[in-house]
Protein backbone atom coordinates (compact mmCIF):
# COMPACT_ATOMS: atom_id res chain seq x y z
CA UNK A 1 0.00 0.00 0.00
CA UNK A 2 0.80 3.49 -0.92
CA UNK A 3 2.06 5.70 1.50
CA UNK A 4 -0.62 8.99 2.50
CA UNK A 5 0.56 12.14 3.63
CA UNK A 6 -0.86 13.50 7.04
CA UNK A 7 -3.79 15.82 6.32
CA UNK A 8 -6.24 18.13 8.23
CA UNK A 9 -3.75 20.21 10.22
CA UNK A 10 -4.77 22.65 13.22
CA UNK A 11 -2.26 24.64 15.17
CA UNK A 12 -2.36 25.89 18.50
CA UNK A 13 -3.68 29.26 18.26
CA UNK A 14 -5.69 28.45 15.15
CA UNK A 15 -7.30 25.39 16.29
CA UNK A 16 -10.31 27.24 17.38
CA UNK A 17 -10.84 29.02 14.17
CA UNK A 18 -10.47 25.61 12.17
CA UNK A 19 -13.18 22.45 12.45
CA UNK A 20 -11.29 20.07 14.19
CA UNK A 21 -9.69 17.28 12.26
CA UNK A 22 -11.92 14.28 11.19
CA UNK A 23 -11.61 11.40 13.62
CA UNK A 24 -9.69 8.66 12.79
CA UNK A 25 -10.39 5.71 10.93
CA UNK A 26 -9.43 2.29 12.05
CA UNK A 27 -6.82 2.63 9.42
CA UNK A 28 -5.78 5.85 10.58
CA UNK A 29 -4.66 7.73 13.79
CA UNK A 30 -5.07 11.08 15.00
CA UNK A 31 -1.55 12.56 16.25
CA UNK A 32 -1.05 15.56 18.44
CA UNK A 33 2.33 16.72 17.46
CA UNK A 34 4.17 18.37 20.40
CA UNK A 35 7.39 20.79 19.51
CA UNK A 36 10.10 20.19 22.29
CA UNK A 37 10.47 23.89 23.83
CA UNK A 38 7.43 25.15 22.03
CA UNK A 39 3.91 25.64 23.49
CA UNK A 40 2.32 25.52 19.90
CA UNK A 41 0.96 22.45 18.84
CA UNK A 42 -0.13 20.71 15.75
CA UNK A 43 -2.81 17.91 15.20
CA UNK A 44 -3.31 15.97 12.27
CA UNK A 45 -4.35 12.29 10.94
CA UNK A 46 -2.16 10.06 9.20
CA UNK A 47 -2.64 7.04 7.50
CA UNK A 48 -1.46 3.66 9.87
CA UNK A 49 0.36 2.58 6.59
CA UNK A 50 2.33 5.53 6.47
CA UNK A 51 6.46 5.33 6.95
CA UNK A 52 8.10 6.73 9.72
CA UNK A 53 10.41 8.71 7.52
CA UNK A 54 7.51 10.12 5.65
CA UNK A 55 5.82 11.00 8.49
CA UNK A 56 9.11 13.17 9.50
CA UNK A 57 9.36 14.53 6.18
CA UNK A 58 6.04 15.65 6.07
CA UNK A 59 6.21 16.99 9.51
CA UNK A 60 9.31 19.05 8.49
CA UNK A 61 7.96 20.01 4.95
CA UNK A 62 4.33 20.92 6.04
CA UNK A 63 3.67 21.35 10.24
CA UNK A 64 6.67 22.87 10.79
CA UNK A 65 6.00 26.43 13.17
CA UNK A 66 7.98 29.29 11.93
CA UNK A 67 8.98 30.45 15.47
CA UNK A 68 10.51 27.18 16.44
CA UNK A 69 14.60 27.33 16.35
CA UNK A 70 16.02 25.23 14.46
CA UNK A 71 14.48 26.12 11.42
CA UNK A 72 13.01 23.55 9.33
CA UNK A 73 16.30 24.21 7.08
CA UNK A 74 18.83 23.56 9.88
CA UNK A 75 17.45 20.33 11.08
CA UNK A 76 19.16 16.89 10.35
CA UNK A 77 16.67 14.41 11.21
CA UNK A 78 13.30 14.40 13.86
CA UNK A 79 12.68 12.44 16.55
CA UNK A 80 9.51 10.95 17.47
CA UNK A 81 8.38 10.16 20.95
CA UNK A 82 5.41 8.66 22.19
CA UNK A 83 4.75 6.60 25.29
CA UNK A 84 7.59 6.80 25.92
CA UNK A 85 9.62 4.85 23.34
CA UNK A 86 11.42 6.22 20.04
CA UNK A 87 9.02 5.95 16.61
CA UNK A 88 11.08 4.80 14.39
CA UNK A 89 14.54 5.41 15.46
CA UNK A 90 17.78 4.51 13.48
CA UNK A 91 17.72 1.81 11.22
CA UNK A 92 13.42 1.65 11.70
CA UNK A 93 12.64 4.90 9.28
CA UNK A 94 11.17 2.58 7.10
CA UNK A 95 8.65 0.84 9.44
CA UNK A 96 5.00 1.74 8.72
CA UNK A 97 3.28 3.41 11.41
CA UNK A 98 1.05 0.00 12.16
CA UNK A 99 4.25 -2.04 12.77
CA UNK A 100 5.31 0.52 15.72
CA UNK A 101 4.19 0.64 18.99
CA UNK A 102 1.96 3.90 18.05
CA UNK A 103 -1.39 3.17 20.01
CA UNK A 104 -3.92 5.06 21.88
CA UNK A 105 -7.36 5.16 22.66
CA UNK A 106 -9.77 5.29 20.04
CA UNK A 107 -11.30 8.93 18.85
CA UNK A 108 -8.12 10.20 20.92
CA UNK A 109 -5.05 12.23 19.82
CA UNK A 110 -2.27 10.44 20.75
CA UNK A 111 0.53 13.11 21.92
CA UNK A 112 4.00 12.25 20.18
CA UNK A 113 6.92 14.56 20.66
CA UNK A 114 9.24 15.93 18.41
CA UNK A 115 13.00 16.53 18.85
CA UNK A 116 14.53 18.19 16.32
CA UNK A 117 18.47 17.29 15.73
CA UNK A 118 20.67 20.02 13.99
CA UNK A 119 22.44 19.95 10.96
CA UNK A 120 25.78 20.58 12.42
CA UNK A 121 28.05 23.54 11.12
CA UNK A 122 31.03 21.33 10.19
CA UNK A 123 31.64 18.32 9.86
CA UNK A 124 34.64 17.75 12.55
CA UNK A 125 37.19 14.84 11.20
CA UNK A 126 37.63 11.91 14.05
CA UNK A 127 40.32 11.75 15.53
CA UNK A 128 41.66 7.92 15.27
CA UNK A 129 41.57 5.84 18.49
CA UNK A 130 45.38 4.98 17.66
CA UNK A 131 46.33 8.68 17.46
CA UNK A 132 47.59 11.00 20.50
CA UNK A 133 48.29 14.12 21.19
CA UNK A 134 51.51 15.36 21.86
CA UNK A 135 50.11 18.27 24.09
CA UNK A 136 47.34 19.10 26.35
CA UNK A 137 44.06 20.73 24.53
CA UNK A 138 43.08 22.84 27.63
CA UNK A 139 43.64 26.31 28.08
CA UNK A 140 44.51 27.78 31.58
CA UNK A 141 43.40 31.30 32.04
Amino acid sequence: AAAQPPVGAASGADASAMASPQPPSSSSVGVKLIFANESDTREINVSLDTAVRDLKREILDSYWPDAITPAAADVERLRLFAGGQEIGGKGSEGKLLKDTKLSGAANAMIPVHVCAVRRSAESLPKAKASEKLDRCMCAVL
